[in-house]
């Protein structure tokens, strides 16, 4: 209504100063123009107080703390939750898809548009699956008497550290099949080895080595490459906005 009455006394002030000198044609041209122009201000000002309350809304969703509250009071969906699972490099994934597997713990994105709804996800649960290149030096427990296997490897693991090459310690120390491939284990995704062998794996970074026990005896690891995260699991609370 304001914006009406303000239309109406400008389009007046027009009429009474250019009807006299240009004719009633001009007057409506000059009118006509300013009604374009008005109605794609209003237009503007509409999308921009949309747009404000998306990104209100979407603040409000990543700051809530009872995320299933908050849904059933600004969704008309009930609470619900999404598991998305996808390689971190597909980048045929669809964009929100793609977004929504970069984003941090507790970050929301949206509004995305589907059968014209506006949907919201907020990231309530994030894991990676890391993919790691190691090779290994393992004396065997089956292969000495007890507590000889620890003594053997740390003799080795001080061979390397003066200096000897990784081939002769392997040839010289390793007991498994590896022995033709100078302990090479290959790629592997975490969780394929045994618990203490995976997790001083995912503690490691290019370069280094350790020494760890496992079930099947004493081993040495060489991390030959830097992990990789090479997929993403991400659960997310979805929100359809009313």
């Amino acid at each position: 209504m304001h914006i009406g009455r303000k239309l109406n006394q400008s389009a007046m002030k027009i009429l009474c100063v250019l009807a006299p000198q240009n004719g009633v044609n001009s007057v409506l041209y000059y009118i006509c123009a300013m009604l374009k122009h008005t109605i794609i201000f209003i237009a503007l000002l509409s999308a921009i107080n949309a747009i404000a309350q998306n990104d209100a809304l979407a603040e409000k969703f990543a700051r809530c703390t009872n995320d299933s509250a908050f849904v059933m009071q600004h969704s008309i969906a009930s609470p619900q939750t999404i598991t998305f699972e996808e390689a971190l490099n597909n980048t045929g994934a669809p964009l929100h898809m793609q977004k929504i597997l970069k984003t941090p713990l507790h970050g929301v994105v949206g509004p995305v548009i589907e059968n014209g709804h506006s949907l919201y996800y907020k990231v309530i649960r994030a894991d990676s699956t890391t993919s790691m290149h190691v090779a290994h030096i393992i004396v065997a427990h089956s292969m000495h008497p007890e507590g000889d296997a620890e003594k053997i490897i740390r003799d080795a693991y001080d061979k390397l550290k003066s200096g000897a090459t990784w081939t002769s310690v392997v040839d010289e120390y390793s007991e498994d099949g590896t022995v033709q491939s100078d302990g090479d284990l290959g790629w592997f995704i975490e969780g394929q080895m045994v618990p203490s062998f995976n997790d001083a794996c995912l503690k490691m970074k290019k370069g280094d080595k350790t020494i760890v026990k496992t079930e099947y005896g004493w081993h040495i690891i060489w991390m030959k490459s830097e992990p990789k995260k090479i997929r993403k699991t991400v659960e997310c609370m979805m929100l359809v906005a009313k």
